[in-house]
């Protein structure tokens, strides 16, 4: 019997991409930012490192949907990919503080004033967006008539304004 020795190489390598631990990421939901994300797990067929990262651009402000990629990579080089929603969605009202001013009529019969000098400490959970008013003068005519109505916005258009209405009631 003869026996034959030959001599092979056998070279074996990693094609398989990282599998997510989860089938689907939950939703992350907040009212006014995400600044901070938990990065999700993988699991490679080979037991080795598996580097996580995403695309995100944190803090995430932006009203609605913003969807975040996380890419799994093993040590050969291999890759996955998952998606996750970061919803953001502002429900909670401003709240409006409004301060008594009074005005003068200068020469000409006409006062004028702005929504810094009505704002008195108005907030919202995220931040005041704008303060503003419909109307920066009257006259004479306008007494003792709506003067002017203005909107405490919150940054995000989600949440529901805050109207404001002052009246004149007598001429001074």
């Amino acid at each position: 019997s003869d026996v034959y020795k030959r001599q092979a190489t056998v070279t074996v390598t990693d094609a398989s991409a990282p599998t997510p631990d989860v089938a689907s990421l939950a939703d992350i939901t907040d009212e006014c930012e995400v600044s901070a994300l938990t990065a999700p797990t993988a699991t490679d067929n080979c037991g080795g490192v598996v580097t996580v990262t995403n695309d995100a651009t944190l803090p995430i402000t932006t009203q609605g949907t913003t969807v975040v990629t996380w890419t799994y990579e093993d040590e050969n080089g291999n890759t996955s990919t998952q998606t996750q929603n970061v919803v953001i969605n502002d429900i909670t009202n401003p709240v409006a503080i409004c301060q008594d001013i009074t005005v003068s009529l200068d020469a000409s019969g006409i006062a004028s004033w702005s929504a810094a000098d009505i704002n008195n400490g108005s907030t919202d959970n995220c931040g005041i967006q704008s303060v503003s008013i419909d109307n920066t003068t009257f006259d004479c005519n306008d007494v003792p008539k709506l003067v002017l109505s203005g909107v405490i916005d919150g940054p995000l258009s989600g949440g529901v304004p805050k109207a404001v209405e002052l009246y004149v009631l007598s001429d001074i």
